[in-house]
């Protein structure tokens, strides 16, 4: 379970806007967070990821970051830029997850 940390009052609203223009721009109207008006979380780059990542496991010892990189590169933009912003939400909450970990 994450545990979210505050230094300052209202330092959270940040996290809070970030999830909620996710859930109007991504969830909602299938657009990109971080491009703006871009199709980025559509049908096709969703099944696709799943096709290469999740049906399609990589289970050397590399990396992630390694995996990763191999699985996607031959796919398009669109599903490097779904990657780009699921790791963006994914980061966007645990306070104890850092990107060497």
């Amino acid at each position: 379970m994450a545990i979210f940390y505050s230094e300052k009052k209202n330092d959270s609203k940040v996290v809070y806007d970030a999830a909620e223009k996710w859930k109007k721009e991504c969830l909602l109207n299938n657009k990109s967070l971080i491009w703006d008006g871009e199709p980025v979380w559509t049908v096709q780059n969703m099944d696709r990821f799943k096709s290469i990542f999740v049906e399609n496991p990589d289970e050397s010892g590399d990396t992630f970051d390694d995996k990763l990189q191999k699985q996607l590169e031959i796919e398009s933009i669109g599903v490097y830029k779904f990657v780009i912003e699921m790791l963006f939400m994914y980061y966007l909450y645990p306070s104890s997850v850092s990107y060497e970990t």
